[in-house]
């Protein structure tokens, strides 16, 4: 039997009750684009999205190329999920299959996307401190974040990944990314949460989630180790240890 010795799988815990962000290693192929899936879309469009929804209880994926974002559904169990979906994410990142299929360009919802040429100086700049500063936080949780609009003060913003639906997106949004904008650009008074329209199948994203990043910096997240023999290992200090 060969090893694969580059190939790892690492699940860490996001601040969604029901997300985890598997982080893969080597990257997936996906041509530096991030997108989000809520049903399963055809082979042409992602297959790789394709192949997770499939599998029962996995409700939406957030697909990077350093990492998988998975929600779950109410009753699922991760470790079953985690079974099902590992083969799948090794056999992508292994076989260096591409993530997205030809059709994904129209597929995507591209409604929520402002023409950057039609965006006034104020709403760029605010567009670029999100991608600069709050992206990379908000990563780091397993989210993304899609710039939806600026209007008189105003910046909308569209929550994907573990951010989508969790308990804390509107502390997120209030204690962490709005008070970091008004903070850069004194244009800014507050902002909103976009909800996420149906889509075609996929969204398009950028990226967001972040409130305890911002405000905490203890780094106790608990990041575990899917490994096929003995299911979730700890890899980092358990809260409340």
């Amino acid at each position: 039997m060969t090893l694969d010795l580059q190939y790892q799988l690492r699940a860490e815990r996001t601040p969604n009750p029901h997300s985890v962000k598997w982080v893969v290693r080597p990257a997936l192929r996906t041509e530096g684009r991030v997108c989000h899936f809520r049903n399963a879309p055809g082979d042409r469009v992602s297959p790789l999205a394709e192949a997770l929804l499939s599998i029962a209880g996995i409700s939406e994926v957030l697909i990077t190329d350093a990492f998988v974002t998975v929600t779950k559904s109410e009753e699922a169990q991760w470790p079953a999920l985690a079974e099902a979906l590992s083969p799948v994410l090794r056999l992508y990142a292994t076989e260096e299959r591409p993530a997205f299929g030809p059709d994904l360009d129209m597929a995507r919802d591209l409604r929520s996307a402002p023409d950057p040429e039609a965006l006034s100086p104020v709403a760029r700049e605010v567009r670029d401190f999100l991608d600069r500063e709050i992206r990379p936080l908000v990563a780091q949780d397993g989210g993304e974040v899609l710039f939806v609009d600026f209007q008189e003060g105003r910046v909308s913003v569209l929550l994907q990944g573990a951010c989508s639906g969790c308990p804390s997106s509107t502390q997120t949004l209030k204690f962490g990314i709005e008070e970091r904008l008004r903070a850069a650009i004194p244009a800014v008074r507050e902002g909103s949460l976009r909800s996420d329209p149906p889509v075609i199948p996929p969204q398009t994203p950028r990226r967001f989630h972040l409130a305890r990043r911002v405000h905490s910096k203890s780094g106790d997240q608990c990041a575990r180790v899917w490994n096929s023999s003995r299911g979730f290992c700890p890899a980092g200090p358990t809260p409340g240890a």
